[in-house]
């Protein structure tokens, strides 16, 4: 069998940011692991190493300090494998999203981006990180598999908010998803959310995951709300060799 390399070469996120660019291929990792991981990197000529640790071992927090690893965030992942949410409102319409959208969506997913591991890395900054998103809701909306699906709410015809899925290691995860500011509080997450997981649901995929940023209380608040559960917690760390 052929021995699993400890860090993996990212092609597209090389090409996007101009960068070689490799993750650490695991998530549980010992001082020699982390050791082999940095000689690696420096022998293919790696320029960011992106490592996701698990949360509940200290020695990762140890590990990262004591080899130049800069925290970029927390991961959080939450799981929903229970009854449906429910959520109802006459002003609201959910919709399936269009090219006529798109400006809305690019809009919204900027946004979005502002909470990123990448914004926070000044390596990458705000408008690389704006610019990721924005390529990441196109890519999604444009996406002819059956199995991604992108959601539009909007209020008397008003664009209000979007729901981004797909479906990967064989559970359905929420990419992205936002509410624009002048329609929050009107239960709109809640509706995306419950449009997305029966859509889902009829395409025989019981579970759904999404993952957000620890800082990101809201969104967490409304994951709760609608009956996820925390499944996961990661640390999020950027290595630069340059």
């Amino acid at each position: 069998m052929k021995k699993q390399s400890i860090i993996e070469y990212l092609p597209w996120d090389s090409d996007f940011f101009k960068k070689k660019i490799a993750r650490l291929s695991r998530t549980s990792i010992t001082k020699r692991h982390m050791k082999e991981a940095i000689a690696a990197a420096k022998k293919g000529n790696i320029e960011c190493l992106y490592a996701t640790l698990e949360a509940d071992d200290q020695r990762h927090i140890e590990l990262a300090e004591q080899n130049g690893l800069a925290l970029v965030g927390t991961r959080v992942t939450y799981a929903f494998s229970g009854k449906l949410p429910t959520a109802k409102s006459s002003d609201v319409s959910i919709r399936e999203g269009t090219d006529a959208d798109r400006e809305d969506l690019l809009r919204l997913a900027a946004i979005l981006s502002r909470e990123s591991r990448f914004a926070r890395d000044p390596h990458f900054g705000a408008t690389v990180a704006k610019r990721l998103y924005r390529t990441w809701i196109e890519k999604l909306l444009f996406d002819s598999s059956p199995r991604t699906s992108v959601l539009v709410a909007t209020v008397k015809g008003k664009f209000a908010g979007f729901i981004a899925s797909s479906v990967h290691d064989g559970m359905a995860h929420i990419e992205l998803i936002i509410v624009d500011g002048a329609f929050r509080g009107k239960g709109i997450g809640k509706l995306l959310i419950a449009q997305s997981t029966a859509l889902y649901r009829k395409q025989g995929f019981t579970q759904m995951r999404v993952s957000t940023q620890g800082s990101n209380i809201a969104a967490q608040s409304l994951y709760q709300s609608c009956g996820f559960r925390i499944a996961r917690m990661a640390l999020d760390y950027h290595k630069w060799f340059v």
